[in-house]
């Protein structure tokens, strides 16, 4: 690092480790700016989403993988036993989401099955963030997936399987709901499930902040002699 003009951390955590060098700085993350007014008018239905991982594919997790399963499987059944719909949503197929999704989809009852839907994102990024915005609850292991519940403002129940979704929501002061691979169980806690309709928090400043993520690459980009070597 120390041989970089700029290094920008996206969590406070990292950044203190290297805060002595002085062209280490921090900015929250880059999807935090976002604009998402076009979704704010889209109406919240009695649907509840998923985004679902494979923890076989996160290094040192294969062993929680049936535990995974298991709870969240329970948490279907908890919800849509409650009237919810429930959408099981895949990101990122080459790392297993949508085989775990039939999985899960595999152990509910037929009546439970009704109420359950699959969603497989292949690159429609408007399509998924509208579907994201119509949800009243999100249980979301993916990192972006979280970022983009709570700048929709709706609930989020973050699955960490890495500390940094742990680190981007201390960051934030929203660490209260943490269900970590130790705890998986607490994904069907119905006391932590009515609280994560709730998870919710201000945004503005963070995504202030985030714009700056990349000011440094942008101002090296845009000086004279690197534009001379990009034409």
């Amino acid at each position: 690092f120390k041989l970089c003009d700029d290094v920008c951390f996206r969590d406070l955590y990292s950044y203190r480790l290297f805060k002595n060098l002085p062209q280490v700085r921090y900015s929250p993350d880059i999807v935090f700016q976002m604009d998402v007014n076009e979704y704010k008018n889209v109406s919240n239905e009695n649907k509840v989403g998923f985004s679902i991982i494979d923890v076989r594919h996160k290094d040192g997790l294969s062993n929680y993988y049936n535990e995974y399963i298991n709870s969240t499987v329970r948490s279907i059944e908890l919800l849509a036993g409650k009237g919810y719909e429930c959408c099981l949503m895949s990101f990122c197929e080459q790392e297993g989401d949508l085989d775990l999704i039939k999985t899960i989809m595999s152990k509910l009852s037929p009546d439970i099955i009704k109420k359950v839907s699959m969603y497989d994102y292949k690159g429609n990024l408007k399509e998924a963030i509208n579907l994201i915005a119509s949800f009243k609850l999100f249980v979301s292991a993916r990192f972006h997936a979280n970022i983009i519940g709570l700048l929709l403002e709706v609930g989020i129940m973050p699955i960490i399987y890495s500390p940094k979704t742990t680190n981007m929501l201390k960051d934030i002061n929203l660490d209260e709901i943490l269900v970590d691979m130790k705890n998986l169980h607490l994904q069907y806690d119905e006391n932590i499930i009515n609280k994560s309709f709730h998870n919710k928090t201000n945004l503005d400043s963070t995504s202030l902040g985030a714009a700056n993520q990349f000011k440094k690459l942008g101002e090296f980009i845009n000086t004279k002699d690197v534009y001379r070597g990009i034409v």
